[in-house]
């Protein structure tokens, strides 16, 4: 099984946070427009949480060789 290098990693932990920011000023820009989006602005956090730690646990350990 591949796993990431500590940069990949950290690569996608960013890409997460700057998606969870891009979906939240959406998600209260539509409120604003006084629409009902099908999210709420804990849903997407609470997802990148979740996927931030199957990335760590699929992340190479320092200490392990690489194989």
């Amino acid at each position: 099984m591949n796993k990431f290098t500590g940069h990949e990693a950290y690569i996608l932990g960013e890409a997460l946070d700057l998606y969870v920011e891009e979906m939240n000023k959406d998600i209260l820009r539509l409120e604003g427009e006084g629409k009902r989006p099908i999210f709420t602005t804990t849903y997407f956090p609470q997802i990148a949480k979740d996927m931030k730690f199957k990335i760590k646990e699929n992340t190479i350990k320092e200490k392990q060789p690489i194989e």
